[in-house]
This record gives C-alpha cells, structure tokens and sequence, in this order.
C-alpha cells in the first residue's frame, strides 16, 4: 500500500501541471481595450480603406504584374469571402454607420458565393481592386491558375467569417449558411494541395478553431467535435516546424520552390492568413517559437526592403522575370512580429507601406495589427459562450470520497444542466456527476474514488448538448491515503508558488 501511495505521489509531481488540450486557444480570443490618442491617424486611414470597400460593393481578384512576360499574371484574394476577415478585424474600429454597412455587405458577399469552390473564377466578379485601368483583367489569370492557384488553401475564409460573427455579434449568419459552411469545410480543394482537408499549415489550422466555434454556436455537437479533433490533431503537427515549411513549399507552393524561383520569394508560406490564436500556440512552445522567428528573420535578410511592395529587387514573385514584392511578404512576417516578437506599435506603424490596391487586405489587416498595438490586447473568453466553469478548473487535487461545489457561471437562458466529468478530456470517458439539476450555477459533487492525474468536469444545457463549458486544465483526484502525503508537501509546494491546491473535504 505504502508503494502504491508513493508512486501515486510521484507521477502527480510530475504531471499536475499541464493544460487541457489546446481548449485555450478555442475559448479566449484577444480583445484590444484603451487603444492610445497617438493611434487616431491608423484608425482614419483604416476607416478611409474600409469606405472604399463599402462603396465599391463586391470586389474582384487583384491582379499585379510588374512583369516583362504579360501572358503571366499574379492574382491575389482570388478567394470568395476573403474579404470578409478583413472587415472583422476592422468592425470595433469603425463608425456605428460603417458597421451597418458592413453587416449588409458580408449578407451580400454570401449570397453570391460558391460554397463548394471559393474562388473568383473567372476573376471578373465584382469591382476591380487595381489602382489604375486595366482593358484585360484577366490577362494571366489562365496561368497563375494552372500553375499554382488551384493548390493554394483557400480555407481561411471560415476563420474570416467566425472572426465577423464574434466582433459584429451576427451569429445569426453563421446559422443562416450553416449547411453551406460546412459543405465548405467538407470539400477537400478547398484546403489547397493535394492532401485535401488538413488545414495543416499555420495559416490555415485556423479554419479548424473556428469551425468549432462556430459549431459551438449553432449548436452542432457532431462538426464541433469532429472540427476539435482535427484541431488537436493539426496543432500537435505544428510542432515540428521545419515539417511545416517543407510542406507548405512543396505541396502548397511548389511554383515557388523551384529551382528558378526558390532563392528569389521568400518561403514563408506556412504563416499565410496566421492568426492570433495560431500565433498564441507559436508564442506558447519556446521550440517552434524561436525556429519561426529565425524563418521570419531570414526573409527579412533576405529582403531587407520587406515591407515595400515596389522595392527594387528583381524577384520572379509578382510575374515572371518580375521586380517588386508581393503584398504577401508583410503578411508573413507582421502577424509574428506583433502577437509573437511583440514588437512596439510604433515600428509595426513604421513598416506600413501603401495599399497595392483597393480592398488590398492583407495591408489593411497589418494596418489594424498596427493600430490595435497601441492599445492592451487581453486574452478574454468568447463573450457568447453561455457558461464559464469556475471550478474545478484545473490545476487542483481532490481527495477520493470528499466533497466540493462544482461551479459556473450560470445564465438565465438555461434551466437545467448536466454535469460529467472525464478522465481522458471527454474524448471516450464520459461519467454522469449530475442530470437535469436546476443552474444555479453550484453543485455539491462527492468525489469519486477513481483516482486519475488527467480528470475534467464539465458543465452541459440539458436542451442542447453542444452548448458547453469545461475545465480549462487536467486536475487530479487522489486516493485518500495519499492525501496525508500531500499535505505534508503543501509547505514544500508553496514555497515553489505552486498555484495547485488540495481539496480535503469531510469525508462520508
């Protein structure tokens, strides 16, 4: 018996510290609060760049070619919707007119889009993009198709969409177009390449994180938890980097990682349409932290000019035989150095160029990376979720046979709850604590005796299983003998500030 209690003792120490799997980067999004005076030009010019968007309705491919062989275009935003996640990233900053204009813009963008391909083709749909008059705008286009457009993700409009709904607050689109989003998610093309519905680059395994928000919200518990897996599954593969680059030049990019090309376009594919939640997960894992920093700071040797869209190097990226970058270089390379590097507003305002065109998104969105860092960005919880699990909310440990009041935050929308608790984050285990008990929001659980370093509880509408809140991080229940030798380590722990605690109830 002493062995057993020691070795429980052991493996506790450690592995009690650890958090649920990857559920943090699913409930909490950042929310910018106090953005300074001194960030009011950013925000004008980001309002200006949005009314253009407005006025001129639904928006075409941008075609940029400073090339000498004009049967090679280079097209950018040739996604349906991509639009979209740039007017939610701009939506708290804009005026209460632009936000109406705005809302009554994306119900026009949905209704001529097609789910199942999300893609502008031929690119002649909607109001051209370009500064200047084009006689053929499509000049090119036949060729970037077939050579590399086909392969590119073209996913991350689902992130877009989820990112309007929670900063306009109109789910009700999102339950609108379910069935199409899903058919989106559902059609392997869409995630570019040929491996077909993965969404395993850093740009794209956003898809994934919103596809279970949104699920979520809508109330469809059966793609929110085929939508997590493949989220877990896709960030664990993130892990490996230099996987992750080789994948993205090699599958998703491969036009550019020949052997004519690959030394003049910078290979930072894999962080295309990043987002703050993916560049959280970077900042979190030291080791992929430093190698994405490293990629970042070769392509900024690479070009030390990065930031300029007409910079004078000859490069084979926006044409063959072409000069000049691609607005895509800054959008690899800012996301990282705001939400990873941290680098000061003032410098991130400093590497904003011009917009290549009208809707140019991707400087529009490191315009408000800009603009927003200037301001405190706060992880919060999705604001809709209708419960937040109090306690226990990870990092305890509960004593076998003792008592302790499960608690929520609790809303007047839902009557009765289900609480279950876990020993493998509800992916197979699943134990009934409670049924259909009214939600208060508290409820007196007698610990089970099924000791496990990897326990959960969770907290369920007993209407509508998928709205739903967890334990953000494993706790552990402990055999009863053990509890004396935990006890006996809580000085040891507090002085390591270790923010666990022991939960040591009457016995029954």
């Amino acid at each position: 018996m002493t062995t057993r209690v020691f070795l429980w003792c052991g493996l506790l120490l450690f592995c009690a510290v650890g958090r649920a799997a990857y559920e943090t980067y699913v409930d909490e999004y950042p929310l910018t609060v106090g953005i300074a005076t001194n960030a009011n030009p950013l925000r004008d010019e980001l309002r200006r760049e949005i009314r253009a968007i407005l006025d001129a309705g639904r928006l075409a491919p941008l075609r940029i070619h400073y090339a000498d062989e004009l049967g090679k275009g280079y097209f950018l935003y040739a996604e349906t919707l991509r639009t979209i996640m740039t007017l939610g990233y701009a939506y708290p900053h804009l005026s209460a007119a632009d936000q109406v204009a705005v809302r009554a813009y994306v119900v026009t963008d949905c209704l001529h889009a097609v789910w199942w391909k999300m893609l502008e083709d031929p690119p002649t749909n909607g109001a051209r993009r370009e500064l200047y008059t084009t006689h053929a705008p499509d000049h090119g286009w036949a060729s970037m198709y077939g050579l590399d457009l086909q392969l590119r993700p073209r996913i991350a409009v689902l992130y877009g969409l989820c990112l309007y709904a929670q900063r306009a607050g109109d789910w009700a689109l999102i339950s609108n177009y379910w069935e199409d989003i899903t058919t989106c998610y559902g059609t392997p093309s869409m995630w570019g390449g040929w491996r077909g519905y993965d969404g395993d680059l850093y740009g794209t395994v956003g898809a994934h994180l919103a596809m279970v928000r949104m699920a979520t919200m809508v109330g469809d518990q059966t793609t929110r938890s085929q939508a997590m897996a493949q989220l877990q599954q896709q960030l664990n593969e993130q892990l490996d980097f230099n996987a992750i680059v080789r994948r993205s030049t090699n599958i998703y990019y491969s036009w550019y990682s020949d052997v004519r090309s690959r030394d003049l376009v910078f290979q930072g594919w894999c962080f295309l349409n990043i987002t703050p939640e993916i560049c959280r997960f970077i900042n979190d894992h030291a080791a992929v932290r430093t190698a994405a920093l490293a990629h970042v700071d070769a392509g900024r040797k690479l070009f030390p000019l990065w930031w300029l869209h007409q910079a004078p190097y000859w490069t084979r990226w926006t044409g063959d035989e072409g000069i000049g970058l691609s607005p895509e270089m800054p959008a690899m390379i800012v996301p990282l150095e705001r939400w990873v590097r941290h680098t000061p507003p003032a410098q991130l305002a400093a590497w904003l160029s011009a917009p290549v065109g009208r809707g140019d998104c991707y400087y529009i969105e490191n315009l408000i990376h800009a603009l927003e860092a200037y301001g405190t960005s706060v992880w919060t919880r999705h604001p809709q979720l209708p419960f937040a699990l109090l306690a226990p909310n990870g990092g305890e440990l509960l004593v076998s046979a003792t008592d302790l009041v499960v608690q929520w935050i609790a809303t007047t929308s839902i009557a009765r709850v289900d609480l279950h608790y876990s020993k493998d984050n509800f992916i197979s285990d699943v134990q009934m604590i409670a049924t259909n008990v009214p939600n208060t929001g508290a409820y007196l659980w007698h610990v089970p005796n099924d000791p496990t370093m990897q326990a959960s509880v969770r907290v369920v509408s007993a209407a509508n299983g998928a709205v739903a809140d967890r334990s953000d991080a494993p706790f552990s229940i402990i055999p009863e003998p053990a509890a004396a030798l935990w006890l006996l380590s809580l000085a040891w722990f507090r002085y390591r500030k270790c923010s666990h605690h022991i939960y040591y109830g009457k016995s029954t």
